[in-house]
């Protein structure tokens, strides 16, 4: 078994699944109104993380965002998709926006193009905030958070790309979601 920084590829896995356990105790604790235990002076941030500093490993290299991407998908189609309840494209988005509210991670709108088609425009990104403008979208975890949880609940291919990010001059993200196939 390879080893990387004296862990076993096992160790990391069951790394994984004791962050996913935590964050759905993390999103429990949300849903039911009360204030995470760790953010008692501060207030509930970043609350279905691991990492809401990926925005600024992005930026320090571009290279990284399919791998973070990716991290959010696995993550949150393990964490986020236990507690939507909606089985349509619509409420799944609508229901995930009170999700990034409530965790405050930003302030959201959902915009329906068509029956399979849906914008997401988050505002006060918690992801990207902080970052000089460096004209590209740096929302990669969001990406794959959002397309994880959908594309688990429900069981069909869904395409989520950031097209625009408060990095480029704006003061939102806008998440365009997408039934694929």
């Amino acid at each position: 078994m390879e080893k990387k920084n004296g862990k076993s590829e096992q160790k990391f896995a069951g790394d994984i699944e004791r962050v996913v356990e935590y964050a759905k105790k993390d999103l429990a604790t949300l849903l039911e109104g009360k204030t995470l235990a760790y953010r008692k002076k501060l207030g509930n941030i970043a609350a279905l993380v691991p990492g809401y500093s990926f925005a600024y490993l992005i930026a320090l290299d571009p290279s990284l965002a399919p791998v973070i991407r990716k991290i959010g998908k696995m993550v949150e189609s393990a964490v986020v998709a236990d507690f939507v309840k909606s089985s349509d494209l619509e409420g799944l988005v609508t229901e995930i926006a009170g999700i990034i509210e409530l965790a405050k991670l930003g302030a959201t709108g959902v915009t329906k193009i068509s029956d399979g088609h849906f914008i997401l425009r988050v505002t006060e990104c918690a992801d990207c905030g902080g970052i000089p403008d460096l004209g590209r979208p740096l929302c990669a975890f969001d990406e794959g958070l959002i397309e994880g949880a959908i594309s688990t609940k429900l069981g069909k291919d869904v395409s989520v790309k950031e097209e625009e990010c408060v990095k480029e001059g704006l003061k939102y993200c806008d998440f365009t979601i997408k039934i694929v196939g």
